[in-house]
């Protein structure tokens, strides 16, 4: 997480605000607005970054997917 924020911090300091900056990916946990994993609690304190589906108004069970996987006995 401190990777990814100072990452962020040096882009904007580059760009300014005149080029958005977009961060997406698997985190492996609920970064979004609601219920935040602790983990990612200093996206918001540190940034200002927020969650674009929460931006656009999109209702909150929109807003969260969870996907589960199980493997097959015997497969990889």
């Amino acid at each position: 997480m401190k990777a990814l924020i100072a990452i962020y911090q040096k882009l904007k300091a580059e760009k300014s605000d005149d080029h958005p900056v977009i961060v997406a990916g698997d985190f492996n946990g609920n970064a979004s607005r609601d219920d935040t994993a602790a983990e990612f609690l200093p996206l918001y304190e540190a940034t200002d970054l927020e969650d674009a589906l929460f931006l656009a108004g999109r209702p909150r069970y929109e807003r969260r997917k969870r996907r589960w996987q199980w493997r097959t006995k015997g497969s990889r």
